[in-house]
C-alpha cells in the first residue's frame, strides 16, 4: 500500500489560493512522520520538503527490476523507418 505523506499546502503564490502540489508517496520505506516545510529556494513559490528516511528497516521487493526495459539500447532510427512505412490508414480502417 502506498502512503501520501504531505498533509499541508506546499505552494504559496501572492494572489492565488495556497495549494498542495508537491506530494511524497512511500511504499515499503520507513519514514518518520516528521516532514519539515522549509522556506522556498530563490524565487520559487514551492516550499522545500525535508524528511528523514530510515534505510534497512524493512525489506524492499526489488524483483521488478529484472523486468525493466532498457530504452537506451533501442534502435531509434530503425523504429522510425519501420513506422514511417506502416500503412496507418489500413490499420485504422480494419
Amino acid at each position: 500500500m502506498m502512503y501520501q505523506r504531505v498533509k499541508e499546502n506546499t505552494r504559496f503564490r501572492r494572489n492565488d489560493k495556497p495549494a498542495r502540489l508537491d506530494l511524497v508517496f512511500t511504499m515499503g520505506i520507513q519514514m518518520n512522520d516528521d516532514l519539515r516545510f522549509k522556506c522556498p529556494l530563490g524565487k520559487s513559490d514551492h516550499v522545500i520538503l525535508e524528511m528523514d528516511i530510515e534505510e534497512g528497516k524493512e525489506d524492499r521487493d526489488e524483483s521488478y527490476k529484472g523486468y525493466r526495459l532498457n530504452y537506451r539500447k533501442a534502435d531509434i532510427e530503425n523504429l522510425k523507418n519501420y513506422f514511417k512505412n506502416v500503412n496507418w490508414e489500413e490499420i485504422e480502417n480494419s
